[in-house]
């Protein structure tokens, strides 16, 4: 298993998902677990120098991926955000 943090406009880049693709071929792994990277998007781009690679989109990036390595297994989890009115009581 990968845990794969995931970042739309980052991880659906052509060459991204292409070293992705690589990655699993050379390793054998079963399972993608995705994760949202969970920043804020302003911040990281501000930070992170883009490398101009074509942006394919999330749903894109699934399909590929399904396509190109049909045994993979996707999955994603992220905790639930607390109910601010129950935290609130």
């Amino acid at each position: 298993m990968v845990n794969y943090l995931v970042f739309p406009g980052i991880t659906d880049q052509e060459e991204e998902i292409e070293a992705l693709v690589e990655l699993i071929e050379n390793t054998g792994v079963h399972f993608i677990h995705m994760k949202n990277l969970n920043i804020d998007p302003e911040h990281y781009f501000r930070k992170m120098p883009g490398n101009g690679s074509e942006k394919v989109g999330m749903k894109k990036t699934v399909s590929v991926l399904k396509e190109t390595l049909p045994d993979i297994r996707l999955g994603y989890f992220n905790q639930p955000v607390a109910d601010s009115r129950k935290m609130a009581r």
